[in-house]
């Protein structure tokens, strides 16, 4: 739809409203599977947990059983094999050779069947010798593992550990060692004439981890869908309910711009919303920023010309009562009179070059021109009075820097700068005036070691009567009309550049102008930008209000 010459664009209120409750909906769901999941989560692993550490006990108990079983000259499948005259000494004692290990492996896998994965480990290599996997391709006979003592005092004397075979992959075992000396001799003697070492071992079942997502994910998609119908519906309704009410308001805003002022509506939001927002932006922006200015405006000349008024009016009223008689009586009223006028002519004809500036009256008279020569002649202008004052006034900067610009504009701003420096700097300071060129930019810096300017002040010195000193007294000889940086400002930014400050109490001000260098010397007169006033173009409205 076209409304003062422009296609709204956006989507209608009613399916935003719809689209933002089937988004809340499902933000709701999401939010609420976020926080579900890894509780319920939490709690899955608990329970693996919890059940891990009762199969670890019941292996245990299972392997202390097999153990008794495997160490009993009555009960062993290995009693053949077991230690022949106990009650001999150590040198003396006596074991009968060891059987193949394949029978060793076979007895094992009768003796254990039905009990769990047994496994036997040489102490010495960690070589695994039986294992009564059923499996061949899982069977870890012949490797060598990586063998970890996890716990050396379990309950009812079994011990945790775990295994890492060659392939990476990891095993968690209860595990016992037999006794050196009366164990049955499985896999040959050592040097001290008893078996070699080794460990009895079951393997803990692995508990497979129980995810929660896939147990849930068909329960938490029906509840998104119907989330979402549910929402879309009530958005549905909503819209419906609000929609017919705008229309209406936002024909009645037409009538209201022309006389109620105060409204201000964001311009956002659907098809209406926009409507209504660039309706009431029109009618109120130029009004209330008209009166704006024209309160400004009249507050700041009346507080400037109240001060010289006063003085201008007290001593004529005393020249008109006859309390000044002798000639001599009227130089000193006189002088002040004129100071004070010269004053206020400074100050009404700062506001009218202010004005011109800004509606964009004043032209340029931009030529291509050397800054140095600019900077040089300012700092030159200036030299005696540093020098009164007893003041350094340092120059930084060789010539040429070439630029397009007015030469006399720039030499006023740059004449303000340091003007307000030397009123501003005790003597014994120093000012420095630098500049250089980087890139497509030549930069002047205004230095000085003054009082500086308060953090809070600093924000607002470019704007037209603003003074650092908030009571506005003028305890200087040399006083300003507070339009010097404001002019300066528009000076600077009709050349396409840009002003900053920077300012520390008690340490100084800097003052830095970054304006574009010459291209292409040329004579032209180039008008500042009007300044544009808003009428039925919402788009400027929009643009000044996000400035």
């Amino acid at each position: 739809m076209v409304v003062s010459g422009k296609v709204l664009k956006g989507w209608r209120l009613s399916t935003k409203l719809i689209l933002t409750y089937s988004l809340v909906a499902l933000i709701a769901v999401v939010a609420s599977v976020g926080v579900a999941l890894p509780l319920l989560q939490r709690y899955q692993d608990d329970q693996v947990k919890e059940e891990r550490q009762r199969t670890v006990i019941e292996e245990g108990q299972r392997l202390n059983v097999l153990y008794s079983l495997f160490v009993s000259s009555k009960s062993s499948p290995f009693k053949d094999v077991m230690l022949t005259n106990p009650e001999a000494n150590a040198k003396n004692r006596k074991w009968p050779d060891p059987l193949p290990i394949e029978v060793v492996r076979q007895r094992f896998a009768d003796f254990t069947q039905g009990n769990g994965r047994l496994l036997i480990l040489t102490e010495k290599d960690q070589l695994v010798m039986v294992d009564t996997e059923t499996d061949p391709r899982a069977s870890l006979v012949g490797q060598t593992v990586q063998f970890t003592r996890i716990s050396t005092a379990a309950n009812n004397g079994r011990q945790d550990g775990s295994l890492t075979t060659t392939t990476g992959r990891g095993y968690s075992l209860v595990w016992k060692a037999p006794a050196r000396d009366s164990a049955p001799n499985l896999f040959g003697l050592n040097n001290q004439n008893i078996p070699q070492p080794y460990m009895l071992a079951l393997v803990i079942p692995d508990i497979p981890p129980h995810e929660v997502w896939q147990d849930l994910s068909l329960i938490l998609a029906g509840a998104g869908v119907v989330a979402l119908l549910v929402a879309s519906l009530a958005g549905f309704l909503l819209a419906r309910s609000l929609t017919r009410p705008l229309v209406r308001l936002t024909e009645a805003s037409q009538a209201v711009a022309r006389g109620d002022y105060a409204h201000r509506v964001a311009p956002e939001g659907g098809y209406e919303m926009t409507r209504l927002a660039e309706t009431f932006n029109q009618m109120t922006y130029n009004v209330d920023k008209s009166q704006r200015i024209q309160r400004q405006l009249i507050a700041n000349v009346s507080h400037e010309l109240k001060t010289p008024l006063t003085s201008i009016q007290g001593f004529s009223q005393a020249m008109l009562d006859g309390i000044l008689r002798r000639p001599e009586d009227f130089v000193r009223p006189a002088e002040i009179i004129s100071h004070e006028t010269a004053r206020m002519i400074r100050l009404v004809n700062g506001l009218l070059e202010l004005s011109k500036l800004e509606s964009g009256q004043a032209a340029l008279q931009l030529t291509g021109l050397d800054l140095a020569r600019v900077l040089q002649n300012c700092a030159d202008s200036f030299a005696p009075q540093a020098r009164s004052n007893e003041v350094k006034l340092l120059t930084d900067f060789n010539s040429p820097l070439p630029l397009n610009g007015d030469p006399d504009r720039l030499n006023q701003v740059f004449t303000n700068l340091v003007h307000n420096a030397l009123k501003f700097t005790p003597a014994g300071g120093t000012i420095r005036l630098a500049a250089y060129r980087t890139g497509s930019s030549v930069v002047v810096t205004v230095t000085d070691t003054g009082a500086g300017i308060p953090a809070a002040d600093l924000p607002h010195i470019f704007e037209r009567f603003y003074q650092a000193d908030k009571s506005r007294r003028r305890d200087q000889a040399d006083e300003g009309t507070g339009l010097g940086l404001a002019i300066s400002r528009e000076i600077i930014q009709a050349h396409g550049g840009k002003i900053e400050a920077t300012s520390e109490l008690n340490k100084g001000t800097q003052f830095v102008v970054t304006l574009p260098v010459l291209v292409k010397p040329s004579v032209q007169d180039r008008p500042t930008e009007p300044l544009k006033l808003p009428g039925k173009n919402s788009e400027f409205v929009k643009n000044k209000q996000s400035a």
